[in-house]
Parts: structure tokens; C-alpha cells; sequence
């Protein structure tokens, strides 16, 4: 499996978010926390029972990259790429996204 700027828990998308100025705040409450445990990827990575590339871009959202680290420390069989001068929008380097994913997948 090969992913790209994942975006691994929802709590880092909201952070994100407010970074950015997409939101203003943003206020947890017990039922969105429990809303969102289905969709946290790190929960389930010790489960994975497949190879995992993470390619992620050096200029990729600060909220993100250590749950992207930590994805690949906590997955059985994983690869984190850091690609210089990619943001989390793939609009520049896809050239080095697609080798790197076509090669893992090879």
C-alpha cells in the first residue's frame, strides 16, 4: 500500500485547519472524540498486514507529520519518503511521487 500526505487522525485535520485559517477553533466534545475513532489509521497500524509507503512533502502540514512518523514506526512493514519541496497539495513533484510509488509497488 502506498499513501501520500495522509492524513491519519481527524484531530490533526482540524488542527490543520485552524493553522491555515480555514476555521477559527474548533472545541472537542465526547461525542465528536468518539466520532472520530473509527477514522484514526494509527490505531489500526500495528494490524496492517500489508508493506506501507508513506510519501509525505517537506512542506507538509506541521499537524501532520508526526502522525505520519509515527504511522510508520507503529506499522509492521513501512517506508516514510520525504520529498523536498512538495507541499501537502500535489501540485509540484509528482514526478518524484510517482517514482517512488511506482517503485514500492513494483
Amino acid at each position: 500500500m502506498a499513501v501520500v500526505n495522509p492524513a491519519v487522525r481527524v484531530q490533526a485535520v482540524v488542527e490543520a485547519s485552524i493553522e491555515t485559517g480555514a476555521l477559527d477553533s474548533y472545541t472537542w466534545t465526547d461525542t465528536s472524540t468518539a466520532a472520530v475513532q473509527p477514522l484514526d489509521v494509527l490505531a489500526r497500524a500495528a494490524a496492517l498486514d500489508v508493506p506501507l509507503l508513506v510519501v509525505r512533502g517537506e512542506g507538509e502540514y506541521p499537524a501532520f507529520r508526526p502522525l505520519q512518523a509515527r504511522l510508520c514506526a507503529a506499522a509492521p512493514d513501512a517506508r516514510l519518503v520525504d520529498v523536498p519541496g512538495l507541499a501537502h497539495m500535489l501540485v509540484t513533484k509528482q514526478d518524484v511521487v510517482d517514482a517512488e510509488v511506482t517503485a514500492w509497488l513494483a
